[in-house]
């Protein structure tokens, strides 16, 4: 998807990956104060690595959608644990369509075949 972007593997073996500071230092370099960030496992690489995001300054929205955990409460504290923090949740539907704004956006065709259709929001299924 990101064909241009730089992989990091990880040398430190945390649950949060801004430990590494190689991962923290590509967030810092590109000098954007909001992070959209999801994460495979919820209780624990997602929230501890948005945690530590809001704790240096970030504003942290929460890709809700694109997560999950080993069991249902596993799912649902972990998601509470970032709400006391302040992280904002939101969908990947969401948040596409408020940086698209409108159907008039130049983009919008690419956004409904690369984004809701791809991922299968009801938009992309017309």
């Amino acid at each position: 998807m990101f064909p241009r972007q730089h992989i990091i593997a990880r040398k430190i073996p945390s649950f949060d990956a801004f430990e590494d500071e190689r991962n923290w230092e590509a967030i810092e370099k590109t000098g954007r104060k909001k992070l959209v960030i999801s994460g495979l496992w919820t209780s624990m690489c997602f929230t501890f690595s948005a945690i530590h995001a809001v704790n240096m300054g970030l504003e942290v929205y929460g890709l809700m959608d694109a997560t999950g955990d080993s069991t249902p409460d596993a799912y649902k504290y972990g998601i509470k644990r970032m709400l006391q923090v302040g992280i904002v949740p939101v969908t990947l539907e969401a948040l596409v369509s408020e940086w698209m704004h409108d159907w008039a956006n130049p983009k919008a065709g690419e956004l409904i075949k690369e984004v809701y259709s791809r991922y299968g929001y009801m938009l992309g299924l017309s």
